[in-house]
């Protein structure tokens, strides 16, 4: 099984969200963003590159909110809070990024990986 992870980098209220670009599985839905571990990486390690390759930020994990397991897909997703430390940003293969509040997260199409995260972020946010 696959392991995956996620960034919720929370930030003067709201945490960024970021549309899955043409070319990423499932283009068009909103994520927390982040990506695959690779071998002898752990979890923070992978998080800190791949918000440095796909949107030029810089990050600090500080705690896992939790694991979701999709036997069915093979893969299971960690969702860690992080804090930026540095950049704004920058699209290089998202469509979009969205600083959104707790009482807009619901309206954003998630990727369903993601949803059982929405309500501890909420929770954080308000």
């Amino acid at each position: 099984m696959r392991t995956v992870v996620g960034a919720a980098i929370l930030r003067a209220g709201r945490v960024l969200a970021a549309q899955r670009g043409p070319g990423m599985s499932n283009s068009g839905v909103w994520e927390f963003p982040g990506g695959k571990l690779e071998p002898g990486e752990t979890e923070p390690e992978a998080l800190m590159r791949e918000l440095w390759e796909e949107l030029s930020l810089r990050v600090l994990p500080i705690e896992r909110l939790g694991l979701v397991e999709r036997p069915e897909r093979r893969m299971q997703l960690a969702v860690w809070v992080c804090e930026l430390v540095e950049g704004e940003p920058i699209l290089l293969e998202h469509s979009a990024v969205e600083w959104v509040a707790a009482d807009a997260l619901h309206s954003l199409g998630w990727a369903e990986p993601d949803l059982p995260f929405l309500p501890e972020v909420h929770r954080r946010l308000s």
